[in-house]
């Protein structure tokens, strides 16, 4: 498996399990894999990924998990999306 979309959605479920380990292998092998694709390689995505793998490694699983949690929320709002109460 070398789809660095699949590698981050992994990585990032890990991350929600609070599976450390797994989850920074994961989220290593999805920024190696986009970096591979050269020019194509989106820039967004392997600079989220590494402001996560930063996180997660400086200040721990627990901030990492706050991300996703932010990230979710600003999606929610910018898709003027409602979640039930």
């Amino acid at each position: 498996m070398d789809d660095p979309v699949v590698l981050e959605a992994l990585g990032y479920a890990q991350l929600l399990r609070g599976r450390k380990d797994e989850a920074l292998q994961l989220l290593n092998a999805a920024v190696h894999s986009e970096q591979e694709d050269g020019e194509d390689a989106d820039a967004e995505r392997v600079g989220s990924l590494q402001h996560m793998l930063d996180l997660v490694q400086r200040v721990g699983l627990e901030t990492g998990q706050a991300q996703l949690a932010e990230w979710r929320a600003q999606t929610i709002r910018n898709l003027k999306i409602e979640t039930p109460a």
